[in-house]
């Protein structure tokens, strides 16, 4: 049985080599999505493709994400991210780790002389205090161990303020302080209370010196007869421990 159908001669500038060939005019496809990987695709449902897909802007933005609990977005954008770009890191806190800075003071003990207000405690010209390399917003932990004796003042431990005045109290952790000083420092004449702590304080920008330092010292209020020993036998010793800001 004779082949039926179009047999095409050399030279026919109709026929298309099914090997590879050039055509002089546009091949029209129709206008529909491709089924498979390998269909010919039409240029109208390329450009829609592209469309929807952006313009390919590289965008000028990009979102920090450097905080916790941040939700997640697919995002809306139709531009493009860069291959190097970065989401950045936060920023480090005041002392990127716990610091700490004590002080054991052994001038000599001392004799509260009578103050109708608060006042800082000196041995001598050596105020009985602490400091810190701190910032505000820090978390600042104050341990104090001494011995006293005798009865009449109330005492407590404050943060000074960047002048070297009393700032506020732990007692109370507030600028007025308890009527009768810190509970823990209560006066009991003929014996030898220990101090107590640790307490906390969070430090603000007025507790700051300007080489970047917090300072707590003992302060003391009253009349009578009271003795804050601070010698080598008994020394008065203070620890402060930075922990940086509140996460």
């Amino acid at each position: 049985m004779a082949a039926t159908g179009y047999t095409s001669p050399d030279g026919d500038p109709r026929k298309v080599n099914r090997d590879g060939d050039a055509m002089t005019g546009d091949l029209v496809l129709a206008d529909s999505t491709p089924d498979t990987d390998r269909s010919a695709t039409s240029r109208a449902y390329v450009l829609e493709q592209v469309a929807g897909a952006g313009t390919g802007v590289a965008s000028g933005t990009v979102s920090a994400a450097t905080s916790f609990g941040l939700p997640a977005s697919a995002g809306t954008s139709a531009t493009y991210s860069r291959g190097d770009h970065s989401h950045g890191t936060p920023p480090a806190p005041s002392g990127t780790a716990t610091r700490t800075a004590e002080t054991r003071i052994t001038a000599g003990d001392v004799a509260l002389a009578s103050s109708p207000s608060w006042t800082i405690v000196s041995s001598g010209t050596t105020q009985l205090a602490c400091s810190i390399p701190a910032a505000a917003g820090d978390r600042l932990h104050v341990t104090v161990q001494f011995m006293r004796t005798g009865s009449g003042f109330f005492l407590d431990m404050a943060t000074l303020t960047s002048a070297g005045g009393i700032s506020r109290f732990l007692g109370s952790g507030t600028a007025t302080p308890l009527p009768e000083g810190n509970p823990g420092y209560y006066p009991q004449a003929a014996s030898f209370p220990a101090a107590t702590g640790p307490v906390q304080m969070i430090l603000t920008a007025g507790e700051i010196t300007a080489d970047g330092r917090a300072t707590v010292a003992l302060v003391a209020r009253g009349t009578g007869t009271q003795t804050i020993y601070a010698s080598a036998t008994y020394p008065w010793y203070v620890l402060l421990t930075n922990l940086g800001p509140v996460p």
